[in-house]
């Protein structure tokens, strides 16, 4: 039985080993299935299914095949569990029948643009979309993508050489601390550093095609440990190009309705629900990418990520009730940092328990480096 002190968790199921392919080789089988998902998407009226069915079929697949079939890296892994499943769930929503498959790639291109969510919504919908620059100067955006350059390599240069000193060689050394001690809360707070910045590879790529093209791309973070908020944080501060994926995924159809039906009101509770939703989708994906790597499922991402989208839904029914759509300022953003960043310590445990025990962490670097 699982203590706050113990390394077990509440609930573990064991899933049988995978099929191990070449990565190679498993580029080409889902560059054949997404190919596949595409026209089955483009032609769906031909297909002997709903419109329903024929997304639950497909969202089924995806959910299995990272089940099923592997490569030997886990960052190849990590790869082919995420981006195939938003690939097949984001063209889903968009009416690819009536766009060219120049205008389909825009619409994901647009997920990484720094611009607005509805001109990102519009890019996704419009036939004969274009895709601007977004500056009047490539050049301020080429010297920008530079500075995106220079941070991603600085954030791998502090987590090799000041974070990972300061970490115990063992992470589980976290499970076995009782939850809310100051050491666990300190090492969740310290664990958390490191994944903000092992992200920096991001930045990298980022960085680079922004020099290339001279257009401004989104930036991954935005000091996510200054979030006044839990709202504040995963709304503006935390993976903004995955919360772009989700809400996309989650309103976009609500913010563009059917033009036979005429513009649909949206009640704040509706609107709430739906980002609830989010924070449920974003668990289940977490918990498909530790069963596709690890080989177990402990529902500790999907709790986790439950709990901080009921964080995040009393957030916004209090603003909404008491008409306060601001952020705090002053002395009153100093305690919520400090409060939100106490929040974070104490359910991050969550989070980080599978990737911790299983030693995904420890994988992943001994692959990169």
């Amino acid at each position: 039985m699982m203590g706050f002190g113990s390394t077990e968790p509440w609930f573990e199921m064991d899933l049988p080993g995978p099929i191990i392919v070449d990565a190679a080789y498993l580029v080409g089988f889902y560059a054949v299935i997404l190919a596949c998902d595409y026209f089955l998407l483009r032609y769906e009226a031909k297909v002997p299914l709903s419109r329903v069915q024929l997304r639950v079929v497909l969202a089924i697949v995806h959910s299995l095949l990272p089940m099923a079939v592997v490569s030997p890296w886990a960052p190849y892994n990590l790869f082919f569990a995420a981006m195939p499943w938003f690939y097949v769930s984001y063209t889903a929503i968009l009416p690819v029948d009536r766009l060219s498959c120049r205008e389909w790639l825009y619409s994901f291109y647009a997920v990484l643009l720094d611009i607005p969510d509805d001109e990102r919504r519009r890019i996704a919908f419009a036939h004969n979309a274009q895709l601007g620059s977004g500056t009047d100067d490539p050049m301020a955006a080429r010297k920008a993508g530079l500075v995106k350059l220079i941070r991603g390599a600085f954030k791998f240069w502090f987590m090799k050489h000041v974070i990972d000193r300061i970490l115990p060689e063992d992470y589980t050394v976290l499970l076995r601390l009782p939850w809310f001690s100051a050491g666990s809360l300190m090492l969740t707070v310290v664990l958390g550093i490191k994944a903000y910045l092992m992200l920096g590879v991001v930045d990298l790529g980022l960085g680079l095609e922004q020099c290339v093209l001279g257009v401004p791309l989104i930036d991954l973070q935005d000091s996510p440990i200054l979030s006044a908020s839990p709202r504040d944080f995963w709304s503006r501060r935390w993976n903004k190009i995955v919360r772009n994926l989700l809400h996309q995924l989650i309103f976009m159809r609500a913010a563009h309705p059917d033009p036979k039906h005429g513009q649909k009101t949206t009640s704040p509770w509706k609107r709430n629900l739906r980002g609830l939703l989010v924070f449920f989708v974003s668990g289940v994906f977490h918990e498909m990418i530790i069963m596709s790597i690890c080989r177990k499922m402990t529902l500790e991402n999907l709790i986790f990520f439950t709990l901080h989208g009921v964080a995040v839904l009393f957030e916004l029914t209090l603003r909404d009730r008491f008409h306060c759509k601001g952020y705090p300022r002053g002395m009153m953003r100093v305690l919520s940092v400090a409060l939100h960043l106490l929040f974070l310590a104490a359910t991050g445990r969550l989070f980080l328990a599978p990737f911790v025990r299983y030693d995904f962490m420890g994988i992943r670097e001994s692959t990169f480096f």
